[in-house]
């Protein structure tokens, strides 16, 4: 079965000061993969813009995988919760609705 899921941003789309820093670095989010759970495909990816995230495979049910990312969001527990639910729900928007929200959030 294969399934996509993961994140990069390069930092674009800011208009704050943390925007120009963050550009002047290339900002990229490194995967971390539990073997048990997914292997990235290297050079395929999935989404676009915001969205646009390393393609992997895994061996687990469709099921298996929901369960895996519902505990996933449960367990997030340090932090504002403000803040994880709207990545949350930027994960689970189009790539167009999710930038909205995480631009709107100043995240």
């Amino acid at each position: 079965m294969n399934n996509n899921s993961g994140a990069e941003r390069s930092g674009g789309g800011r208009s704050n000061a943390g925007a120009a820093a963050s550009n002047s670095m290339s900002m990229r989010i490194q995967y971390l993969q539990n073997q048990n759970v997914e292997t990235i495909v290297p050079g395929k990816f999935t989404g676009e813009g915001i969205k646009k995230t390393p393609a992997y495979e895994t061996p687990l049910s469709k099921h298996d995988l929901d369960k895996w990312r519902k505990d996933f969001w449960d367990t997030r527990t340090s932090g504002s919760k403000h803040i994880w639910n709207c990545i949350r729900s930027s994960c689970e928007e189009t790539s167009e609705t999710a930038e909205a929200l995480i631009l709107a959030a100043d995240l």
